[in-house]
């Protein structure tokens, strides 16, 4: 039901905005990312959202990466999941019990853990963990900063 739908939502959003959601302004980047490729589509959600880590809420909420691929400056690209894939991503990339993969760069897992973003090889028999973002909004950032620009 389309009304139930937009009542998960909404809650999802007061939730976020009541624990202390973030002060970024994510739409500059969806727009850079946009921009790209017009082929990057991004838009609200509209399920709940609280299995995830409540630093990419507002993110998901407000811009859910349904196809979504961001070519960076060394030519490498990042995927970013969407909401649909989430649960089911958490299964291929089984790293540890406080990560949550939410993107891949070149297959490679890009997950949020209590202390920051991390990425490791996937594949490897030992997880090495590299951080590379102390935070979801830092790795927003790192995104704007890294997009290669045609």
């Amino acid at each position: 039901n389309i009304w139930q739908n937009t009542a998960l939502c909404y809650k999802s959003l007061l939730s976020i905005l009541l624990v202390g959601g973030t002060n970024m302004d994510y739409n500059d980047c969806v727009e850079l990312v946009q921009r790209q490729d017009a082929r990057n589509i991004f838009k609200a959600c509209d399920v709940n959202l609280s299995f995830m880590p409540q630093p990419l809420q507002m993110f998901y909420a407000l811009y859910n990466p349904i196809d979504v691929e961001i070519v960076l400056a060394d030519l490498t690209s990042i995927s970013l999941c969407p909401v649909s894939g989430l649960k089911e991503i958490q299964y291929e990339y089984p790293i540890d019990k406080n990560a949550f993969v939410f993107a891949t760069k070149e297959g490679d897992a890009i997950y949020h853990m209590p202390n920051g973003i991390f990425t490791c090889a996937h594949g490897s028999s030992v997880i090495k963990h590299e951080k590379i973002a102390d935070s979801f909004d830092s790795f927003i950032e790192k995104i704007v900063k890294e997009i290669r620009k045609w």
